[in-house]
């Protein structure tokens, strides 16, 4: 069953998280203007170290991360074959995926924006279900958005892989991915997480996932 965590984090006590951050991140996190913009960034480094180190038995401050050509993170230290995380975040939420297989996460606050610009990223069988329920239409676009976004995360692509390659079929909670022979075994799920938001998952044994969630105002 997939495990699911809620964290709140006060915003007055967020400077007293930067001592777990490694000292590239501490320097990242000087060169924030926006109030905002550095509670999501250092409430998402302290969420990530905190969880690693527990999973590991490590040292907070121990933990090594590298990232890839993609921009992606990835646990240098401590090692381990078996384990893969994604992190996410948006208006005041903060969102970590971690699974023993790849795994990718996406949680946006749903906001008012001209749904033509659906029209650039989604296949046309998705651009149908964005208006498919009258009055859902935002929702729906979220609902896309952030499963794409998931889904080429835990392929290890990012935005840089074309979005309407590939297209997904929903019907009630179940996702489907198509073209289905190029991406079996790919597991997707949406969740109303909070109000006004939309996450999505993406991992190929969701059994064995584990999410936890800074919410902090």
């Amino acid at each position: 069953m997939l495990n699911i965590f809620v964290h709140k984090i006060d915003k007055k006590k967020i400077n007293h998280k930067h001592d777990i951050l490694s000292k590239q991140e501490k320097n990242k996190a000087k060169k924030f203007k926006n109030a905002g913009d550095l509670n999501l960034y250092v409430s998402g480094k302290y969420l990530t170290r905190k969880i690693i180190s527990e999973i590991f038995e490590v040292g907070a401050n121990d933990i090594v991360f590298k990232q890839d050509n993609f921009n992606r993170p990835k646990l240098i230290y401590p090692k381990s074959k078996k384990f893969d995380f994604n992190l996410s975040h948006s208006g005041n939420v903060v969102a970590l995926a971690v699974s023993d297989n790849k795994v990718g996460i996406d949680i946006e606050k749903i906001e008012n924006i001209d749904l033509k610009i659906s029209k650039d990223y989604f296949h046309n069988k998705e651009i149908e279900f964005v208006y498919s329920q009258k009055g859902k239409e935002l929702e729906n676009f979220y609902k896309i958005w952030t499963l794409k976004e998931a889904f080429v995360k835990a392929i290890g692509k990012g935005l840089s892989f074309p979005l309407k390659s590939f297209h997904f079929e929903i019907k009630g909670d179940n996702v489907k991915i198509h073209p289905e022979s190029k991406w079996k075994g790919w597991n997707l799920k949406s969740y109303g997480i909070f109000p006004g938001y939309k996450m999505a998952i993406c991992s190929k044994d969701i059994i064995k996932l584990k999410i936890s969630i800074c919410n902090f105002k």
